[in-house]
């Protein structure tokens, strides 16, 4: 007792004043902790599914409470340690429990596991295919499928309100989520139709004749390629043309008209569509006044008596084809009838040709018009020449008639043409 009475003379106490103060530091540390740990224990309360910043403050508060609890705890059970050794094991407590977490051992809920927002869009009360759904807070983004189903993953709690971008085609709209059960969102989408004007009509039209020209730049392709066909000049196949043009016992020319939404095959049905063609002139080019010929096949045959030749050629119109919008009828709230006239309309023409004649014969003139067999004779003033053979021609044209009547309609959020009248 002496020794401790003579270190603390100056302050005029004994050795038990001075343990009372020795003890302060420890009381503050241990109801520093025990603070601590309430405060997290309301936390938990309060926060059932924190986000991954809240998880990591949590972490570091618990680890602060049990190095605080760690620290004061040797002077409690009157443990006599040095300051440096105290801070030290409160220090490896702190970074136990920070580092190694061991209450996510012990404790598993799925709050941070993968869930999704679900959902189904409804465009006028069908199904959306591909319509492109976004949430810019999750940074997440989906396409509806065949059903217009989406499911788009989150972890944790939804912050709600939220909102969901919804683009396809002209379609682009922001819905907002109040509340949200983890059962399919339904978003119907109400059908709001913009006027067809006489531009977007033109508009229309462009896009119908360029999608065309596709076609039949495809189809040519497609020909010459399977035929081996090259580049050839109109008047080669005019001398093939004239070298047979003396048949005189039979012909047959069969024409075919093909836009994009029928085909004419009789001259009556283009003649009451308005469409002026005939079949080919060798002399003049199909009335186009820019083309390219294309020579798919040719063949050409001589066996005794008998020639024949089968050609098969194209040509197509360099022209760009012109329009005019004339008339925009309304049929319904979300149907037009639109009436367009066209000049350069006939893009593609192709013709498969085949000849088979004979040589002339010399035969007495009561025998020139009998279905029997002719009789050759011997030549003489009495006699005349008959030149004998058959032509079969199919041309097939492809184009849009003079003047069509297309029907336009309103569907999945833009104006499309849909048929001809």
């Amino acid at each position: 007792m002496s020794e401790y009475k003579g270190k603390y003379q100056s302050i005029g106490g004994d050795v038990n004043i001075s343990r009372q103060k020795k003890n302060a530091g420890a009381q503050y540390s241990f109801w520093a902790g025990v603070g601590l740990i309430l405060l997290i224990l309301i936390w938990v309360a309060l926060v059932e599914c924190p986000s991954n910043s809240q998880f990591s403050i949590f972490r570091i508060v618990l680890s602060l409470a049990l190095g605080s609890l760690a620290a004061s705890l040797p002077q409690f059970f009157r443990v006599n340690l040095s300051g440096i050794a105290k801070f030290g094991a409160g220090l490896l407590v702190f970074m136990v429990v920070y580092f190694f977490n061991p209450a996510s051992v012990a404790v598993k809920d799925n709050c941070h596991e993968e869930q999704y927002l679900r959902g189904k869009v409804l465009y006028a009360g069908r199904s959306l295919k591909a319509a492109e759904v976004s949430i810019a807070l999750l940074n997440k983004t989906d396409y509806t499928d065949g059903n217009g189903c989406f499911n788009i993953p989150y972890e944790g709690e939804l912050e709600l309100p939220l909102n969901i971008r919804l683009s396809y085609k002209t379609i682009d709209t922001i819905i907002l989520l109040e509340k949200y059960d983890g059962k399919v969102i339904p978003i119907n989408i109400k059908d709001t139709i913009p006027p067809l004007s006489f531009v977007l009509a033109s508009k229309l039209i462009e896009g119908y004749l360029q999608e065309k020209q596709k076609k039949v730049e495809a189809q040519h392709r497609g020909l010459l390629v399977q035929h081996g066909g090259k580049k050839a000049f109109f008047e080669d196949i005019c001398r093939i043309y004239k070298h047979h043009e003396g048949l005189c016992d039979s012909h047959r020319n069969v024409v075919f008209f093909e836009n994009s939404f029928e085909q004419l095959s009789t001259q009556k049905a283009m003649v009451q569509a308005g469409i002026l063609i005939k079949p080919l002139n060798p002399y003049r080019a199909y009335y186009l006044n820019n083309y390219e010929v294309y020579l798919y096949e040719i063949d050409s045959v001589k066996q005794g008596a008998k020639r024949s030749c089968r050609i098969h050629f194209a040509l197509i119109n360099l022209n760009k084809a012109k329009y005019k919008v004339d008339e925009l009828k309304r049929l319904s709230n979300n149907k037009h009838l639109m009436k367009v006239s066209f000049q350069d309309n006939i893009r593609f023409v192709r013709t498969n040709a085949s000849f088979t004649s004979e040589q002339a014969k010399k035969v007495m003139p009561e025998y020139a018009n009998r279905s029997e067999e002719l009789k050759t004779i011997q030549s003489g003033a009495k006699y005349k020449k008959v030149s004998g053979g058959r032509k079969e021609q199919n041309t097939y044209y492809t184009g849009a008639r003079p003047s069509e009547e297309f029907i336009v309609t309103y569907t999945e959020g833009r104006w499309q043409i849909t048929g001809t009248r």
